[in-house]
């Protein structure tokens, strides 16, 4: 019969054809990846764009604000600083100066440490650590001075020397929120100016070496429950000031000395803050 004569289907012939459309869904897959790795990279390079302009823009904010501000001292977290020496000669800053201690790099990505002219240009860098004042007349903030300090956002360390600090003053210290250390040794208040200081929440160690500090004013420190370190040296602080020292758990370190406090008063506030460090000489 015809149908006994018939070759089957050659079993090569049926393969090539699902061979070819076995590979086909491999193609498309590769191709989508490379596609998908596209759009990651160009995304990648705008958000990376668009940071280091902004860090740009920031970084040059910040030392127009130390110009402004005609600091005495400065360092970065891109291991730039500058440090007058201890003599009464004025020196030329020179560059890549940095301080005796290793600075800590908190801003710059882990990842960017090791990338040629990226940190060593300070972009991502950012001003921690500030020293202000060394003028030769006690003076105040200028509205161009006051502005250039709220641009300084990454401020843990401030120092402020013989100013004249009213309320707007002393709210704009508040803002930077990793500011731990505070110094404003010779400093005066205005009336009510020392009120915002209960805001610095974070802060850790405070110098009020010969200010106008008042006892009323200490109130307000009460709610600087991570305050170690206090220096009321050469004030008009008495025993009525001290009172209110009782309200800081935290307070390990206490500096009296030249101020109007009597033994008494020393001892009832060793009784409520047994660890606390007394230097009084």
């Amino acid at each position: 019969m015809g149908t006994e004569n018939e070759t089957p289907p050659s079993s090569t012939a049926t393969s090539a054809p699902a061979t070819v459309s076995a590979l086909r869904p491999s193609r498309r897959w590769l191709q989508f990846r490379l596609r998908t790795l596209l759009v990651l990279l160009t995304l990648f390079g705008l958000t990376f764009g668009l940071v280091f302009a902004a860090s740009r823009r920031q970084r040059e904010a910040e030392m127009r604000a130390i110009t402004v501000l005609g600091a005495t001292g400065y360092a970065s977290s891109s291991h730039d600083a500058y440090y007058p020496p201890l003599s009464s000669k004025p020196a030329e800053k020179k560059a890549g100066e940095t301080p005796d201690r290793v600075l800590a790099s908190v801003d710059i990505p882990q990842w960017l440490k090791s990338v040629p002219g990226v940190a060593a240009d300070g972009i991502f860098g950012r001003v921690f650590r500030l020293d202000i004042g060394h003028h030769d007349k006690i003076s105040r903030f200028t509205p161009e001075e006051k502005s250039s300090l709220g641009v300084l956002h990454s401020l843990w360390s401030l120092s402020i020397d013989g100013f004249i600090l009213d309320r707007d003053d002393v709210e704009r210290l508040a803002t930077p929120s990793r500011l731990t250390h505070l110094f404003l040794t010779g400093c005066t208040f205005d009336p009510g100016a020392f009120e915002p200081m209960g805001q610095l929440k974070h802060l850790y160690w405070l110098d009020l070496n010969g200010s106008s500090v008042k006892d009323d004013d200490l109130q307000t420190l009460a709610g600087l429950r991570n305050l170690q370190v206090l220096n009321l040296s050469h004030t008009e602080i008495t025993d009525q000031g001290l009172e209110h020292l009782h309200q800081l758990p935290s307070l390990r370190r206490l500096e009296l000395s030249g101020s109007r406090v009597t033994d008494e008063g020393i001892d009832r506030l060793r009784e409520t803050l047994p660890n606390m460090q007394l230097l009084d000489d």
